[in-house]
Order: structure tokens, then sequence, then C-alpha cells
């Protein structure tokens, strides 16, 4: 699953950076129908391949005056923070809204209001069925327009201006507690480079150079949350079991409780076969992102590995009735209904999927999946109407 992973390297370039005046953010009142406009309009581009439109709607110094809010540090020191995490950021965030792009999907999930302000859940496919979500906290601009001023992630859990406003906060606590907190901070400081270097490889698909830059940071580095966070990114991508077992044992001991990790647990658990487990992360995700029926597909997969084909229907039911994945929901629903041997509903199901969603079947009678049906008084019945003959 692809994830972002900048924030840590973003705050520490802040420490290094020259001076920069922070503005207000204006709300700007802005409706719901607005916003939604506005998230179906960058959902069309996405789709042709075009990100333009987001960037350009991105307003990072506005986000960068969120995460300051509430930050207990010399003014020079917050000035300097927002100037040299203000391009780094963009970049960053420009990089990962391009893995948005085709062969990807992004589709908008919905548009509410969260804590005053209109998100636009967007939910993000890859061609190979990874999934995660971003929402895009929209205000208008000053001089008209929309913007995005901030973003949250679920691969992290939370706000980007949540993100850098907790490592900020640590570095300020970290540079207060004297001759050892200021060593921590060096020590930090002195891993921007790799950070970012690692962000870049976890982006890029090598998860196991990233791996092996992880492993070089500093033990202040390593115990960042979003550091550990990025360890458990590149070792999900790499697909190794024993490099995930310990990338999620280190975040754990650090961060019990962390919510978080519920995207990753979702492949590792059921990898190892731990259905209710993998499960259980799916409904972590759910909550998290105020619901999503397509999160009914992630749960028919993982009981039809289980075998599980009760459930399997009913979830897939929920998805097609949602109109969520359709196609893909009843071909969920035909494959529990064939291991269920209950010949007259895969009769039906065939039969709709022919008639309403305009799916052209292949002859049947050659398909192992399909012998018992084939040999059914509605399955003779279903195959002697498409294919007569012997």
């Amino acid at each position: 699953m692809r994830a972002f992973s900048w924030s840590v390297a973003l705050v520490v370039l802040a420490l290094i950076a020259g001076p920069a005046r922070a503005e207000p953010v204006p709300s700007g009142a802005t409706s719901l129908a607005e916003v939604e406009a506005f998230a179906k309009g960058l959902e069309k581009s996405l789709t042709k391949g075009d990100s333009t439109p987001l960037a350009d709607a991105l307003d990072i110094d506005a986000m960068l005056v969120i995460t300051q809010q509430g930050v207990e540090a010399p003014q020079e020191f917050l000035d300097g923070f927002r100037q040299g995490a203000s391009g780094t950021a963009r970049q960053s965030l420009l990089q990962a809204w391009r893995t948005w792009l085709p062969p990807s999907r992004a589709d908008v999930v919905r548009v509410s209001m969260v804590d005053g302000r209109p998100r636009a859940l967007f939910r993000v496919v890859s061609e190979e069925g990874a999934f995660s979500y971003s929402a895009l906290v929209v205000t208008g601009r000053p001089g008209g327009g929309l913007r995005i001023v901030d973003v949250w992630m679920a691969a992290t859990g939370e706000l980007m201006s949540e993100t850098l406003r907790a490592t900020l906060r640590d570095i300020v606590s970290r540079l207060s507690a004297g001759a050892e907190g200021q060593k921590a901070v060096a020590g930090l400081t002195g891993d921007t480079s790799a950070l970012q270097l690692i962000s870049a490889l976890v982006q890029g698909g090598k998860p196991r150079e990233a791996l092996d830059e992880w492993a070089r940071l500093s033990e202040s580095s390593k115990t960042m949350r979003h550091v550990a966070l990025l360890r458990v990114m590149a070792a999900t991508q790499l697909g190794d079991a024993a490099e995930l077992d310990a990338a999620l044992a280190h975040h754990r001991r650090l961060f019990p409780t962390d919510a978080a990790l519920n995207l990753f647990l979702i492949d590792d658990s059921i990898n190892k076969r731990k259905w209710d487990v993998a499960l259980a992360a799916i409904d972590g995700v759910d909550q998290a992102v105020g619901g999503d029926p397509y999160l009914s597909i992630q749960r028919a997969n993982t009981c039809v590995l289980a075998e599980r084909w009760a459930d399997v229907t009913t979830h897939a039911k929920k998805a097609a009735d949602a109109g969520v994945e359709v196609e893909q929901a009843h071909w969920l629903l035909v494959t529990s209904s064939l291991r269920r041997e209950d010949h007259v509903e895969t009769a039906r199901l065939l039969g709709f999927m022919e008639t309403k969603l305009g799916i052209e079947l292949a002859d049947l009678r050659g398909v192992e999946d399909y012998a018992g049906f084939v040999k059914s008084e509605p399955g003779r019945a279903f195959v002697g109407k498409r294919w007569p003959g012997p």
C-alpha cells in the first residue's frame, strides 16, 4: 500500500532554514456543494492522468500556518520551520499525488464537514488492488476560488498538520532537555537527507533500498512515530514476512495503541491466515474513514480466502446494493453460490450479470469451477439456452 512518509524530514529542515513570516489562514466560507463539485473536478482530471489542478489548489503555506498553531517556541524558530518545510512539503506531496494517476484510480467517496471545515475523502486503488485513503481539507481562497489547506491520510491516521505539529513539538521538547536532547536533535538534523532518500525510495517502489537506508538512521530518528511508520510502509511494500514482523514489533513497542497500523495489518494478517485479525483491521480502516462500502469488497475477498462462503455473500451483497464495484461484487456472489452448490442462485446471478450488467459469458462447459453447476438441472437449463449442442 502506498502512503506518504516525509513529515519528519520537513521538520528537521526547519532547524537550518532562514526566516519567513507566517500569516493567518482566512477560513473562507465554503459550501459542501462547492467542495463536492471541486472534488469531482479533481477526480475527472486525475482519471485523465492530469494532477495539475490538484497541485494548483495546494496552499502549502496555509497548511504550515495551521501546523504552528499551539506550538510554544520562539517566533524565529517557527519562522525558520515554515521556510524550511515549505518547498520540501510541496514537492513531496506532488510526488505522492502522482501515484493517484492511471493505472491507479482515485475516486471521491464523500464530502463532509469535519471540525468545522469541508473534507473531500478520496479512495485510491492501485492497478494491483492495493488501496488507501486521503481526505483533502478545502477552504475558500481570500481572492475567490477553493484551495487545499491540509490533507488527512489513512496511512498515518491524522492530518499532515498534526503530523508536523507533533514532530515539531518533539524537537522543541528535546532542545529544551539540555545537552542530551540537543545531541538527539543533532542526530535528526544529520538524518535529513537520508529521510528524504528513504521517502523517495518508498514512493519509487524500492523498498529493499529504503529499509537499508532506514537501518543506518540515528536512534533518535528511529524512535519518532512517523519514521517508525516509514519502516512499516517499506516492509509492507517489500512483502518479506520477517522484515514486516520486525517493523511492526518496533512500531508497537514504541506506539502500542497506534490505530494507523490497521492499513498495514490487513495484508500481514492475510499472509499469516489470521482471518479475524485481517477483518478487524478492515473494520478499523472503515471506522477511520467514516465508512466506505468498498471495504465490503475487501471483507468478501478475505472471506473467500478463509472459505467462509456465507460471509462472502453477506459482504458482496452489501457492496452490490451500495453500487460499489458492482461487477466484482457479483463475481464474488457467484463464487460463493458455486461453493455452496446453490445452483438456482448461480443461474440467477449469471443471468442478471448478462442482462443487467452487460457481461458476455464464456462457454461454462469447459470451466472446471462450474462443473457441478453445469451438471445440475438449473445449470443444464442455463447452458442449453446459450450454448446448444454437445
